[in-house]
């Protein structure tokens, strides 16, 4: 691997005032070193597809820097103030979406409505003395059922991700409203404690209603012209962990503020962690169709790795988002931010697995484009509402018991063999039951992954709609260093004399340094690999284990190997 240094400087754009004009662009990043150079800079992400590009919020100053240090900009939205006024300029309040008296009010009403399944309480002002809501939803609301695991689904951090408070409204209004009629609603509101909060942020959402349409950060005057702090980057977990991650700057967009927990909407949020025994969470933003969860302060997974590979799989079969983290190249560093405090903290709480949606494809998406939004993430929220008592009992449980280990043997050609195998050491999550299938026969399998990852055992990889050859899916593997993914087919295929396999692929791979595989196993244990049209084993750096796939494919390509 390539070790590359970038040491970040504040640059001397001029302060940003709150009425100068932006406009949202997308940057096309060339390679890695581009992409970490970009990273370096103060700018202000929207969103940010590894390596391949990065939406950003600019001012005329920002796009000419930019544009001078050679970096291709595609513009998306000229003019982001009078593309709100053109969308949204004749609709009375926000249209389809709620203001914050409107979300205050459908809260209220839901209480009065359904006041044995909810409480509506306020856990905190903001910094401009706003009720930060939360809503209870359980059969006793009013009492504190140690033994009931709770989640806490919040959203709206960011101010100008406006369409978050909406999935939090929906999944209060399905909870409630199927509450006696379907029987799992039922019985995840008796046997758990739901704390839902459709904005965390009151004062930059009213100010997204009646000033700024593109405002992310609260609004605490710091005192030298700017405005707000990044409450995502204000979480006392790593906070100021470095300038990458969050920055010390008051008119950046992820400014961290003065200290940990500087903030009055961070510190309700810490209170309430404190109070209550969370075992789940969601912090919804926008956007991006991403999944994330820790570590976000450093590029390395956490000693839980596993279950969140585990959870995110599930959750995202629902909605196609992309799961991962800045370790497996998904997003960029964050530091202070909730996912790393829910889960990293546990001297004042305890451990929470914490994962941030990143919603939709822009901050405003098309009004008719809520109802497929908020649908989209129910499942993964009843799912990791099912699995709740699992993760309060025991994370481990979520996994599969660990392979056994099957000792070599032979005498099939005489049709009489005996099959043994060592039973892995697994006290978390012992096997019960051991299926053994015996398969005869040549086989052929065709799969275009639209019927998602049935034919394979996927250990890294998921099905996307991010890129795909045909149909609308493709089975993506991430993106970011070190990165040690596969697939597997789920059962063996017996392959006769001439056999072939297949495929269409798209791939950037650093050249000579990083490789992709194609192996093959006649006992399933041990794996070699083998030649086709897309591998080398040119090898200048040492690091080819043979037959390797390096470089750009330029495009989809079909690999083909006998």
């Amino acid at each position: 691997m390539i070790l590359i240094l970038i040491f970040a400087a504040l640059l001397a754009f001029p302060p940003v005032t709150e009425a100068q004009a932006k406009k949202l662009v997308r940057v096309h990043l060339a390679d890695r070193r581009q992409a970490e150079e970009l990273l370096s800079y103060d700018l202000d992400f929207a969103s940010h597809a590894f390596r391949r590009y990065a939406d950003l919020v600019v001012t005329e100053a920002e796009e000419k820097f930019l544009l001078n240090k050679g970096f291709k900009l595609q513009t998306l939205i000229d003019d982001l103030g009078r593309a709100f006024a053109e969308r949204f300029g004749s609709t009375p309040d926000m249209g389809a979406y709620h203001t914050y008296q409107e979300m205050y009010d459908e809260m209220l009403a839901t209480s009065q409505n359904y006041p044995n399944i909810t409480k509506l309480m306020s856990i905190g002002p903001s910094i401009e003395g706003r009720q930060i809501w939360a809503m209870k939803v359980s059969d006793n609301p009013s009492l504190e059922e140690e033994d009931e695991p709770a989640l806490l689904y919040m959203s709206n951090m960011h101010a100008r991700e406006v369409v978050t408070p909406e999935i939090i409204l929906f999944f209060l209004k399905h909870l409630t409203q199927n509450y006696g009629v379907d029987a799992q609603i039922t019985d995840f509101v008796d046997h758990r404690e739901f704390w839902l909060i459709p904005t965390q942020n009151p004062d930059g959402h009213v100010y997204v209603e009646n000033f700024d349409a593109w405002w992310r950060k609260n609004r605490r005057n710091n005192g030298n012209g700017s405005f707000g702090v990044d409450q995502n980057r204000n979480f006392g977990y790593m906070w100021g962990f470095d300038n990458v991650g969050s920055s010390p700057n008051p008119f950046s967009e992820t400014y961290r503020g003065t200290g940990p927990f500087s903030e009055p909407e961070t510190q309700a949020i810490r209170a309430l962690c404190q109070q209550q025994n969370f075992v789940l969470a969601l912090s919804f933003h926008s956007y991006g169709n991403l999944w994330l969860f820790p570590w976000g302060y450093i590029p390395q997974n956490t000693p839980h790795h596993e279950i969140f590979v585990e959870l995110a799989s599930h959750c995202v079969a629902f909605n196609g988002y992309t799961p991962g983290n800045p370790a497996s190249g998904t997003i960029y560093l964050t530091n202070g931010d909730t996912d790393d405090y829910f889960y990293g903290e546990t001297s004042e709480k305890n451990r929470v697995f914490s994962f941030t949606p990143e919603v939709g494809e822009e901050f405003w998406p098309p009004e008719n484009q809520i109802p497929v939004l908020t649908q989209e993430n129910l499942g993964p929220m009843l799912y990791l509402a099912e699995v709740a008592p699992i993760v309060a009992d025991n994370p481990w449980r979520l996994l599969r018991p660990a392979t056994p280990v099957i000792v070599p043997f032979s005498g099939i050609e005489d049709s009489e063999y005996t099959v043994s195998w060592t039973i892995a050491d697994d006290l978390n999550n012992p096997a019960a039951v051991f299926q053994l299938d015996e398969l005869s026969g040549y086989s052929t399998l065709t799969d275009n992954a639209e019927s998602g990852p049935a034919n394979f055992t996927m250990c890294g990889f998921n099905v996307s709609t991010a890129r795909y050859h045909s149909s609308s899916h493709s089975f993506y593997s991430g993106m970011g260093d070190g990165k040690n993914v596969n697939m597997t087919t789920a059962v063996p295929l017996l392959v006769p004399a001439g056999g072939m396999l297949t495929f269409w692929a798209w791939y950037s791979i650093e050249l000579h340094w990083d490789y992709a595989y194609v192996e093959v196993s006649s006992d399933g244990m041990t794996f070699q690999s083998i030649p086709g049209n897309i591998t080398t084993n040119s090898n200048p750096n040492g690091m080819n284990l043979g037959n390797g796939i390096t470089g750009s494919s330029g495009g989809w390509i079909q690999g083909i190997f006998n």
